[in-house]
């Protein structure tokens, strides 16, 4: 697979990430002055709710009151409030000097909002405020609080070591530790407090949030889903979620819970930013073709082979060039050497006459187009149109080359032969002759085309460009160019069937009365079938799956025309034939000008019905099923063969062999594939009690099974003779087992084969002539070679008148 991207955003890209920066900066400001303002002289804030105005107090003076904590910007930006005339008290309310201070008479800072009935001293030094009471107070209300709240800031209740707690605005004194975060978490006031943490930590779930979605509705492979998961896609979505939950922003809705908001601006700006820099990927289906490995061209470095430690074998010396090979080769003089050393001149190139289909032929040509001409043929139909070839041909051309060589070929012309994507037929290897097949896919009709919507192209003219290169890397300076053109008229040829999933003549098993059947056509067309011959609209039986236009393939196996559908009715023991024919255009209607054409003549097809194979009999070492196997050695080798009869072509059939009825082997057979009578495997076995299990099918798809059991031994003991006598003047001796027996008149020191051998009519009695002068040394000796050792006997007998 190949994933090639079609849309590029880089630009897109780029200026989304300078709004976000943007956006970044401004955040950072507003989270640490508490807003984004700025005091100019060209703009004027206001502040506490409109009565004031912000100034910079270095540079302005306030004629009036000066409040804290109501200007965005530095800790010098302040809210100037201008005197507002009052009937004076004639006394305040001190309460420890913490909270409201007494009127200065050269400088009144009496302050807009009277805490009085609303303040009670604890009496430890802290002070309780009813927060409840003067949120409820239609005169005071939130901003009096807000108000309360800064003053007591300003007077070294710093929050980090203050804490205003759940009972009301209670001031605690500065043995209090700093607030635990399971404190901050709980405490009420922080979400009001810190809305830019509470936006952030709500926008970055919604990040996550929307990358699932994302994932779900886009169905995102791997690489586009890193980019829309990147780290400046959540720290946007952080910084604006940040904003919203500080401002608010979404409150014209009717969304004031700056969390819902942070959620709900971190899930869109990662939409929208996905949506810009998210780069749209497709997936093709590329076909690769594998070649063979290729080594250089030349043979600069074929003497390094002989170089190796352990010599130059033939696959290595070609391994170091293309022109390398073994002179002198299984001499002590073997060598790797260049082979056309100094060969300078390209590969000629001629027409390969004895591959080109009879209906067609070359004719030669030059391409004066180019300079100098580019030599070629023109594959022609002699009976065609302008001699083109009828749609949906295919053929095979060839070339040769008067030495070994490459070839390749592409659709244009390329500068040399490396640039050439495609090897003909032969693939990477060296070769006199050059073939390339092209299939009726390539050749379809002007009318299947159409019927597709697929581009016809102008003249319907096919043009190959070929380059050959030698060993040594030299190359044709011009290219050979194959070239053919299709008819454009109206197809007027039937299609034609070239073959089926059958051999025309076919063995079916035992007991089956249907099967699946797939027709392969030139072109795409309609298929029926019959057991009798008739006509196309005669046949009674319509194949189910067809290809109906030049995109669609059976079965999706690319270049593949055809019909598939079920044959039906067929008998055991005899021949059953069918008849095929198919008709081309399954697109056509009576609207469109043309025809459609079918088959005159029918395709036959005849399966054959066949009886049950059987397993005759199952041997080893020519011994039944309980056998004994016996040798002298721990590993026996013996010889397993399974015999078959009946099925398809009179008990032909292919064995396999298993050893626990779960991993099964093909019979060897002495290398051969084919279905046989008699399938034979040599094994090897250690000692001990054995259960095979056979499975054999012959070609029609009929099997059987069969066990066989038996037992190796190892015998190592010499023959023993356990009697002698004399009978009818005859020395005779009956051994234990089946043996040979020799003897030697001199002594035991002799090797069995110098030994004169005794007669013996079934290798258990064995005697010789009765001679009281001689004495009988005598070895024996079983059939898996145990005998004594070569200076003893197995008995020695000295024959005597008594």
């Amino acid at each position: 697979m190949k994933t090639k991207n079609k849309i590029n955003k880089k630009g897109a890209m780029a200026l989304s990430q300078i709004m976000i920066l943007l956006i970044g900066m401004i955040a950072i400001s507003w989270a640490i002055g508490g807003g984004i303002g700025v005091v100019s002289a060209g703009a004027v804030v206001s502040c506490d709710n409109g009565k004031g105005k912000c100034i910079d107090i270095n540079e302005e003076n306030c004629v009036g009151e000066i409040k804290i904590g109501l200007c965005p910007g530095g800790n010098n930006i302040r809210c100037c409030v201008p005197k507002v005339e009052e009937p004076r008290r004639e006394s305040n309310v001190n309460v420890g000097g913490a909270v409201v201070q007494k009127p200065n008479e050269e400088a009144p800072t009496t302050p807009a909002y009277d805490f009085t009935d609303y303040i009670s001293d604890n009496g430890d030094g802290t002070y309780t405020v009813d927060e409840e009471g003067i949120k409820n107070n239609p005169d005071l209300g939130q901003t009096a609080l807000t108000y309360l709240t800064n003053s007591l800031l300003g007077k070294g209740f710093q929050y980090g070591e203050r804490l205003l707690t759940k009972e009301g605005s209670k001031v605690v004194g500065k043995e209090t530790t700093k607030k635990t975060a399971e404190e901050v978490v709980k405490n009420p006031k922080f979400w009001e407090n810190h809305p830019v943490w509470s936006g952030g930590i709500s926008a970055v779930i919604g990040w996550a949030a929307m990358n699932a979605v994302l994932k779900y509705i886009a169905n995102q492979n791997e690489r586009n889903l890193k980019a829309a998961q990147s780290l400046w896609t959540g720290g946007s979505a952080f910084i604006v979620g940040a904003i919203v939950g500080k401002t608010t922003a979404l409150a014209f809705i009717g969304i004031t819970n700056p969390i819902v908001a942070g959620f709900i601006i971190g899930a869109l700006i990662v939409t929208a930013v996905w949506s810009i820099s998210a780069n749209v990927f497709s997936q093709d289906i590329i076909s690769y073709k594998v070649s063979v490995w290729q080594p250089v061209y030349g043979g600069r470095e074929c003497e390094k082979c002989n170089d190796l430690e352990y010599g130059c074998s033939e696959y290595q010396c070609k391994t170091f060039g293309k022109s390398c090979e073994i002179i002198n080769s299984g001499s002590e003089y073997a060598l790797c050497a260049w082979d056309g050393e100094g060969d300078m001149t390209p590969p000629i190139i001629s027409i390969l006459e004895n591959v080109l289909d009879e209906e067609f032929e070359y004719k030669k040509f030059e391409n004066k187009a180019t300079s100098p001409p580019e030599r070629g043929i023109k594959i022609i139909d002699s009976d065609g149109e302008e001699n083109c070839l009828p749609a949906f041909s295919s053929f095979t051309f060839g070339i040769q080359t008067d030495e070994y060589a490459y070839c390749r070929w592409d659709y244009l012309r390329q500068p040399n032969f490396e640039s050439m994507p495609n090897y003909l037929d032969e693939g990477g290897f060296a070769t006199i002759n050059h073939t390339m097949f092209i299939p009726n896919t390539a050749t379809a009709s002007t009318e299947a085309l159409e019927s597709a919507g697929l581009s016809i192209e102008e003249g319907r003219n096919y043009d190959f460009f070929i380059k050959c290169a030698d060993r040594n890397g030299n190359e044709n300076p011009l290219h050979f160019l194959v070239s053919f053109c299709v008819e454009e008229g109206p197809d007027t040829d039937a299609p034609i069937i070239k073959g089926t999933s059958y051999d025309d003549i076919s063995y079916i098993s035992y007991n089956q009365s249907s099967v699946n059947l797939d027709v392969y056509t030139n072109e795409p067309a309609t298929c029926k079938w019959d057991h009798a011959d008739l006509g196309y609209e005669q046949m009674n039986y319509n194949m189910s799956e067809c290809s109906l236009n030049v995109k669609d393939y059976l079965h999706n196996k690319i270049g593949v025309y055809g019909c598939s559908g079920e044959l039906t009715g067929i008998k055991n023991y005899a021949e059953n034939i069918f008849y095929i024919r198919c008709k081309d255009k399954p697109w056509w209607d009576s609207s469109m000008e043309g025809e459609q054409f079918a088959n005159e003549k029918s395709y036959v097809l005849t399966l054959q019905g066949t009886k049950s194979l059987y397993i005759d009999e199952v041997t080893i070492n020519d011994k039944k099923s309980g056998a004994i196997i016996k040798d002298s050695s721990n590993e026996i080798s013996a010889t397993l063969k399974v015999k078959t009869s009946s099925g398809a072509e009179e008990g032909k059939a292919m064995c396999d062999y298993s050893s626990d009825n779960v991993a099964f082997y093909n019979f060897y057979n002495g290398g051969s594939n084919n279905y046989l009578y008699e399938n034979i495997q040599k094994l090897y076995f250690g000692l001990g009690q054995y259960n095979y299990y056979i499975k054999c099918s012959d070609v029609a798809g009929n099997s059987d099974t069969a066990e066989i059991n038996f037992t190796i031994e190892t015998d190592r003991e010499a023959p023993i003779i356990v009697r002698a006598f004399h009978e009818s003047n005859y020395l005779k001796i009956i051994t234990n087992e089946k043996a040979e027996c020799v003897y030697s008149l001199d002594n035991c020191n002799y090797e069995f084969e110098d030994g004169l051998e005794m007669m013996t009519s079934n290798n258990l009695e064995h005697s010789e002539t009765w001679d009281t002068n001689k004495e009988y040394n005598i070895k024996c000796k079983d059939e898996y070679n145990n005998q004594p050792y070569p200076n003893e006997c197995s008995l020695v007998v000295r024959p005597s008148e008594f």
